[in-house]
């Protein structure tokens, strides 16, 4: 999933649309003089995609993000850890084991 960044100029209040299917764990988040904060819905636009309703005008700077990434992030962090750490623990294993069978 590709999350975004952009700016948007609204003259009135509108709907900003994403075009990716729709799913509950899309976040957008709007800065504005300053301040974030996220609208209020977040709806199904056209049958498939994303829309949210912004209801003030301005200037903004937006991110939208898939929230449900994160837990895969984090799941391949683990994976990648533990195919490098499963093997240096052999090792030292094997060394330790070695070492009693010596002694």
């Amino acid at each position: 999933m590709i999350d975004g960044f952009g700016k948007i100029k609204l003259t009135k209040p509108n709907f900003l649309f994403f075009k990716e299917t729709f799913h509950p764990g899309w976040k957008l988040s709007l800065a504005k003089d300053g301040q974030i904060f996220e609208p209020k819905e977040h709806l199904l636009a056209n049958l498939y995609g994303n829309a949210w309703y912004i209801d003030e005008m301005g200037d903004y700077s937006f991110k939208i993000e898939f929230e449900p990434q994160k837990y895969v992030n984090i799941g391949l962090l683990l994976t990648i850890l533990s195919v490098m750490l499963i093997p240096i623990g052999m090792l030292v294993f094997r060394k330790i084991n070695k070492y009693e069978k010596s002694n």
